[in-house]
């Protein structure tokens, strides 16, 4: 039988009456007559009808997909679905979120995953357009596939993907976040990610948006006296002074000669990531690297770098 005769008298006949015209249709190539035509009859005629169109190759697109995703069960529609992804190969971005948009979440997760089986790589923006479109482990899938594979991302689009993606997947996003992360935009992160992986990242940047390292101490000589009112009293005590100071220069020489060398090497000893105190511009920072005697220190949030010899900085924890 063919569907324009059965398009012509389907309302004459009975449920169990429409099975069996159904069953004999010859030529279901054209999807749009079907859709057409299920969409107005009973439920088990349209599964029958378009089951019989699918057995036939027929071939139904995003739109299609759209309009029979509530007429057909699951599985019939799964199959269909798996139909079009295996007849549209390599498809581009754009055509990926336009079979989502139709196609619903459980078939826009199969058509992503099939993509990405096939090498596709999602930029975080291409990622940002599956919103609502496909489930967030999918996302996530997206996300972690696209940082293996050593696509760049920034904090801005990180943040982009606050309430897309996972915490789980954001987390591993912003450590993966290639030079420094501004004070503006941790602070923008605060929320999206895991407090304490901000303050890791500011600790090692030296930031300062969440965290401020602990001023050095400040080393009082023993023989620097204030008197009441804060006038200085060491003047009264210059007779003293020139009694013990000889003894002190002593002490201080014994321990720099004879302390042991790996103590010495300790204290002076500067890695990339300290945070410092450069003493003479009273500035925290963070050492970046270092040529001879001299330590390149970030201040600023990287704004800027001072080349500092080793005996003007302290660290600070």
């Amino acid at each position: 039988m063919r569907l324009e005769d059965f398009c012509d008298r389907y309302d004459e006949w009975s449920e169990s009456a429409l099975r069996k015209k159904i069953a004999s249709l010859e030529d279901l190539k054209d999807a749009d007559d079907v859709v057409d035509i299920a969409s107005v009859l009973p439920q088990d005629a349209a599964v029958a009808l378009v089951k019989k169109a699918y057995e036939q190759g027929t071939s139904f697109s995003s739109i299609d997909l759209g309009e029979l995703i509530d007429l057909v069960d699951n599985d019939l529609y799964l199959k269909l679905v798996r139909k079009f992804i295996d007849e549209h190969d390599d498809m581009s971005v754009d055509e990926i979120t336009d079979f989502a948009y139709y196609a619903g979440v459980e078939a826009s997760d199969l058509a992503v995953r099939d993509s990405l089986e096939k090498g596709k790589i999602y930029s975080p923006q291409d990622i940002s357009k599956f919103d609502c479109l496909v489930s967030v482990d999918v996302i996530d899938e997206m996300l972690l596939r696209s940082l293996d594979a050593g696509t760049r991302i920034t904090a801005e689009e990180i943040v982009d993907l606050e309430g897309i993606a996972s915490r789980r997947a954001l987390n591993k996003a912003i450590r993966s976040v290639k030079g420094r992360i501004s004070a503006s935009d941790l602070e923008d992160l605060e929320g999206v990610a895991d407090k304490d992986i901000l303050i890791e990242i500011d600790k090692m940047q030296g930031t300062r948006a969440y965290y401020t390292p602990p001023a050095p101490s400040k080393k009082e000589s023993i023989f620097s006296f204030k008197g009441n009112h804060g006038k200085n009293t060491s003047l009264l005590l210059l007779p003293l002074l020139l009694v013990f100071w000889p003894f002190k220069i002593f002490i201080d020489v014994f321990l720099v000669v004879f302390a042991p060398k790996k103590r010495r090497t300790m204290e002076t000893e500067l890695h990339e990531g300290d945070h410092v105190w450069i003493k003479n511009y009273d500035l925290y920072g963070v050492v970046i690297g270092s040529h001879g005697r001299f330590v390149l220190v970030s201040v600023h949030d990287g704004e800027r770098v001072y080349s500092v010899p080793r005996s003007q900085l302290r660290k600070t924890f």
